[in-house]
């Protein structure tokens, strides 16, 4: 008898979808190969048996229809939309959705696609399944990816006991204990004190470059304009997007679905580990830094304990000072900290809020409207 949700065995075929630059396949190849030839353990990877893909034709039946049961009462406590990958930030500049009139929304929201839904419309999955999300450019045009908007919804359920999480169109089991003990790992985790300009626009890039004009005695832009090359199979290493003098190593990213933050988390663990084991490494940092900062990165010692801190910076349009990660992020950053933690690094989240001119639509100027519809 197959079990309604199962792990992921030989006859199943696993694939990796990354956006990077040719440099860093060494860095990603080094870092596969690495977990490939290390040991599993229960400790360190206890989602091993507790997460469990949902194959059972029934039981996804049944979630669906208590999804449709919260849409249709507007109930979207723990429903949300998410960026699904990294975006060409140099060309989109917002979202639009089907039937949006080509409004160009600042972020993919459940609230920003509720908006182009007819009043008379019911909300179900079927009109998710239908409706797509388009990014765009500054001319309102479609461009880089489309997707359905049911691709791109978050959604954790609680039903007959257990937690079942729908990413990326599939639906997880989660067992109860593991939930509770991610939902406590995730909250030991410090909120960091910085106090960051609000976010109003252009992608990551061009907030980390406004931040460092801004306070250039404060903050060092390190983005991946200027990765340093770490020879041995890294490639180019991004050590972090700003470096504060108060020795913050902060890494930006715009809130998106569990690849995004993947991508995040892995930056800081790759950087913070170069850092504290390479001298070599740290030299090449040095050579990158401003003479302001130079003195922060020492070649011949290794950082101190609590000496540096790294800090996950996210971007999020949610209102009040928390981060709401989806599970799968909370359990990778979890799991991600305890090797910088293990080197005597500081590891805090911080959130970037979004400038509410920024976060309003725009609509198409009376010019355009002839324009081709998303």
């Amino acid at each position: 008898m197959k079990r309604k949700g199962s792990r992921m065995t030989g006859n199943d075929s696993l694939a990796v979808n990354v956006k990077l630059d040719l440099s860093d396949v060494p860095l990603l190849l080094n870092e596969y190969r690495r977990q490939f030839e290390s040991e599993l353990n229960s400790k360190d990877h206890q989602w091993v048996n507790n997460i469990y893909l949902v194959k059972s034709s029934i039981l996804i039946g049944e979630l669906e229809a208590l999804l449709n049961a919260n849409l249709a009462a507007k109930d979207f406590k723990n429903l949300w939309l998410a960026i699904p990958e990294i975006i060409e930030w140099s060309t989109v500049k917002g979202f639009m959705y089907t039937g949006g009139r080509r409004e160009v929304h600042a972020d993919i929201s459940l609230q920003g696609f509720l908006k182009t839904v007819k009043p008379d419309a019911p909300l179900t999955l079927d009109l998710l399944r239908l409706s797509k999300v388009q990014c765009a450019d500054a001319d309102h045009n479609p461009t880089f990816r489309k997707w359905p908007v049911l691709k791109r919804l978050y959604a954790e359920i609680d039903y007959v006991g257990k937690k079942y999480i729908l990413n990326d169109g599939k639906w997880f089991s989660v067992a109860p204990d593991f939930v509770s003990k991610t939902d406590a790992d995730f909250a030991r985790i410090p909120m960091s004190k910085l106090v960051m300009p609000f976010y109003q626009g252009g992608g990551e890039g061009a907030y980390n470059a406004g931040v460092a004009a801004a306070e250039p005695e404060r903050y060092a832009l390190r983005d991946d304009t200027k990765k340093v090359m770490h020879g041995r199979g890294h490639g180019q290493v991004e050590i972090c997007d700003l470096f504060s003098i108060d020795r913050e190593l902060i890494h930006v990213k715009l809130y998106g679905k569990s690849c995004v933050f993947s991508h995040l988390f892995s930056q800081g663990f790759v950087s913070a580990q170069l850092l504290q084991i390479d001298a070599d490494f740290r030299k090449k940092v040095r050579e990158k830094l401003a003479a302001r900062f130079v003195d922060l990165v020492e070649i011949n010692r290794k950082p101190g304990q609590d000496e540096f801190t790294v800090v996950y910076a996210v971007i999020s349009e949610e209102k009040g000072g928390a981060l709401r990660l989806p599970f799968f992020s909370r359990v990778n950053l979890n799991n991600t900290a305890k090797v910088p933690r293990g080197f005597g690094y500081k590891v805090e989240l911080l959130k970037i809020s979004v400038d509410e001119r920024y976060a309003k639509t725009t609509k198409l100027p009376p010019s355009k409207k002839k324009g081709r519809a998303a």
